[in-house]
């Protein structure tokens, strides 16, 4: 049952809605002056009917509804609290519109465009029709009912006992140590600005209450540095706060510790119960490389019929550390789930709508370039490159993370001749004709 300590009881004896007689004073219906009585010159009174909600000491207000456009009815504002994303992360009162970098839903399918995923399973060796029967698996899918995106992870209690050694390692098989994961990553890592706040929000729901230890969903942003800022449930019960550097190492900072709302029933600013297996909007800023620290907010109500968004953690880093909370500031957005053998439920996390932004942000820096060739190239059997884009791997020794947007491309041959757009990928390598894995045209 609800506790119901910090929910309003009516009286049992209260009355219920309708009229009452109350004494009111009388008005001269010309003028609206307070009628005086000659003798005494006190105010003269009468009785009226009165609309009323409740009565006794309800401590109700009388409602009145009113069509005289000369006696118009108040209004009384009850979201009178700043929301916790009225000022950026930097204290600055939010005049500027957000510049949306990515903003994607997923109702009809899996954009490959956007979306990276990726899975492990620690018995590579069973065969693919028993780890993958019934409810056991790992499967990154769509989910057409629900417009999401599914990380999913359920290994079998116990791997395929083989009856004879084959040479292949598989025997004798029965193991019980296994683990599996699913995750979507976006393949593009966000560009930063100074000066300018990052954000990145993630609507999504969960498996929980699991109670098995091998049970890790986590959602957020991170890179392949090892820098990140995101949510971690374990045991489908346990809730923390995570930062990682690799210049800093991890930070995780459990529910109890949050400096904000911990969104448990009847406490914090919202009184508001948390329940993650519901549909959930959660938001992450960041800015000057976490040097200013980062902000975790989530969309959950804040009061009667109210609903916004807010401040769960603040991690503080202005001028406390020898090196910024993160080495690189090129974050991509992400969803995993993992768990163990032995677990009684399936760990998922679907991932509805997201976005990243950047607060008050420009385009950035492009410059456009055109190239041509030299010369008139020789058309015969033999396939060469016409023109070629490379992108360059280190710019100093350092990842290059900068992008290549071609615009247009035109060609003319004097004879018969077919043009081939070839993409390479350094993930899944290979050629890809048209658009493939690896490009984001």
């Amino acid at each position: 049952m609800d506790n119901l300590e910090s929910r309003y009881q009516l009286p049992e004896d209260i009355a219920p809605a309708g009229e009452v007689t109350v004494e009111s004073d009388l008005l001269d219906f010309a003028t609206g002056v307070l009628l005086i009585e000659e003798n005494t010159q006190e105010g003269l009174t009468g009785e009226t009917l009165e609309t009323q909600v409740s009565a006794e000491d309800a401590n109700i207000i009388s409602t009145v509804v009113t069509n005289d456009a000369d006696r118009p009815v108040s209004v009384i504002v009850t979201n009178r609290e700043p929301s916790a994303v009225s000022t950026s992360l930097l204290g600055i009162e939010r005049s500027e519109t957000a510049l949306v970098l990515f903003d994607t839903v997923n109702i009809y399918g899996i954009n490959g465009k956007e979306w990276t995923p990726d899975s492990f399973y620690t018995y590579p060796l069973d065969p693919s029709d028993y780890t993958f029967d019934g409810d056991y698996g790992y499967y990154t899918r769509h989910l057409p009912a629900e417009s999401a995106i599914q990380a999913y992870s359920f290994p079998k209690p116990r791997s395929f006992s083989y009856p004879f050694d084959d040479n292949t390692g598989r025997f004798p098989g029965g193991y019980t140590n296994g683990s599996m994961g699913a995750s979507w990553e976006s393949k593009r890592a966000f560009r930063y600005q100074p000066g300018r706040v990052t954000g990145f929000t993630l609507g999504v729901r969960m498996s929980t209450q699991s109670e098995h230890e091998g049970e890790v969903i986590q959602w957020g942003c991170r890179n392949s540095y090892g820098d990140g800022y995101f949510f971690q449930l374990e045991n489908g019960t346990n809730l923390y706060i995570v930062r990682t550097s690799p210049d800093l190492g991890e930070l995780k900072v459990p529910r109890e510790e949050w400096n904000g709302d911990k969104l448990f029933v009847g406490e914090g600013s919202t009184g508001w119960g948390l329940d993650l297996s519901k549909v959930t909007m959660f938001k992450i800023e960041f800015s000057w490389y976490g040097a200013v620290g980062a902000q975790f907010l989530a969309y959950v109500p804040a009061g009667n019929g109210e609903a916004r968004w807010v401040k769960l953690h603040y991690i503080s880093a202005e001028n406390r550390f020898d090196f910024p909370s993160l080495r690189s500031a090129y974050l991509r957005l992400f969803t995993s789930a993992r768990t163990t053998a032995g677990t009684q439920q399936a760990a998922f996390i679907n991932l509805y709508g997201s976005s990243v932004y950047i607060d008050g942000g420009d385009k950035g820096t492009v410059t456009l370039n055109t190239a041509a060739l030299e010369g008139s190239k020789a058309i015969n059997s033999t396939p060469r490159s016409l023109l070629g884009l490379n992108v360059k791997g280190l710019i100093n020794g350092v990842d290059n993370q900068k992008a290549i947007y071609p615009v247009s491309l035109s060609a003319f041959a004097s004879t018969p001749a077919r043009f081939d757009l070839i993409f390479r990928s350094n993930t899944c390598g290979g050629l890809q004709y048209g658009y493939g894995e690896g490009t984001s045209l």
